[in-house]
């Protein structure tokens, strides 16, 4: 089997981009906080970071449990921020989704203004996108 050459993992990345349908910005926590002098709520302050806007959400199931007397199951999934190699992130940063075509059609459940923070990037040989693990934002 010959190895897989510079082209291939080019077009494998112009592959990957393909699959990235839903939109989002990146913002990263500047460890600033701004204080409303009126009502007194902190309000933290964000950097935009430059991204190509390209994105797409993986939720991977990590297993089922169950929990109550009922003996209903719950299915835990963990969310995959998927973005392009070139965009500059770090762990910490908040990824928002801004436009999801297929938003509340199955199976998407990821709608606009859902946020994820970037935690740890997943590791591999030939990458053509960077994976993400990630937490979502509940507000």
């Amino acid at each position: 089997m010959q190895p897989y050459s510079t082209a291939d993992v080019l077009e494998g990345q112009k592959l990957a981009e393909t699959t990235m349908r839903e939109t989002c910005v990146a913002n990263r926590p500047t460890g600033i906080v701004n204080t409303d002098p009126d009502t007194g709520q902190d309000t933290p302050v964000f950097d935009p970071i430059p991204v190509k806007g390209k994105c797409r959400i993986k939720l991977v199931g990590i297993g089922s449990k169950k929990e109550d007397s009922a003996e209903h199951e719950f299915i835990f999934t963990r969310p995959v921020v998927v973005l392009p190699l070139q965009d500059p992130v770090r762990s910490g940063d908040l990824i928002t989704i801004t436009t999801a075509p297929n938003a509340g059609m199955p199976p998407s459940t990821i709608q606009p203004g859902t946020t994820f923070m970037l935690t740890s990037p997943e590791r591999g040989t030939f990458v053509t996108a960077q994976r993400w693990a990630a937490e979502e934002l509940i507000a």
